[in-house]
Parts: structure tokens; sequence; C-alpha cells
């Protein structure tokens, strides 16, 4: 539950959900997310949303205090990505290729690597406590 206090010896708050709160390749940002979750990451202490849906990689700078990734290019075919809608910012890291992710977690750490299926490092991105 995100709205009680975060258990002991949890340093991390992530939450991963199919469709992106924030995303500038074919489905687009979804507004209904936005409306309604968004505030309630920030809110919760959230450090990091994991989304699915569009099959590319953009990476957000946090927003209020909360970083969104969209990695959705693990299989199928990929989406171009585009011109970000109104109400999203644009992308730190867009990438379209196919990749996974590898987050590392320490209690005053969280990394985030993309890697493409050849194994190459093309996103790294780490917040500290």
């Amino acid at each position: 539950m995100l709205a009680a206090p975060r258990p002991a010896g949890a340093a991390w708050r992530v939450v991963a959900f199919h469709q992106a709160a924030f995303s500038c390749s074919r489905h687009q940002s979804t507004p209904v997310v936005q409306r309604e979750w968004v505030p309630l990451f920030a809110r919760s202490g959230v450090d990091l949303v994991l989304n699915g849906h569009d099959h590319a990689y953009p990476r957000f700078d946090p927003i209020a205090g909360v970083t969104y990734v969209v990695t959705g290019a693990g299989g199928s075919q990929l989406y171009e990505m585009g011109t970000c809608p109104a109400g999203t910012p644009t992308p730190t890291v867009a990438e379209v290729r196919s990749d996974y992710v590898v987050l590392e977690s320490t209690g005053s750490s969280l990394r985030l690597q993309g890697i493409t299926a050849d194994g190459r490092v093309f996103d790294s991105w780490t917040i500290r406590r």
C-alpha cells in the first residue's frame, strides 16, 4: 500500500505497471494515470516508476521526485519516438532499440541500467540517499 509508511528496511519504492504516465511514442502519455496516480506517487515517496505499453525506451528526469522509465522494447516490433504530447516533458534519454533494464539496489543507492539485446549499456542512472 502506497499510503502506508515505508516498511522497516525498505530503502526504495519502485512501482511497475503497464500504461505509461509519460511517453512520447505510439501510445503517448496516459492522462488518467497522470491525473490519478502521478500525484499519489509523489505523495507516497515513490522513487521509480517502470512502465511498458510503448515499445521504446524514454527516461524522464524526476517529476516531483519520481523518475519515470518506459521499458517496453523487450520484444515485438519497436515504436518510433515522436513529438511529446502537451503536459509530457522531453525525455532525458530516448532510445528505439530492443532492450532490458537491470536494477541494483542498496540501502544508499538505486541504479538502473538500460541494456541492449547484445549487452551494451546505453543508459545508466543512479539516485542516492
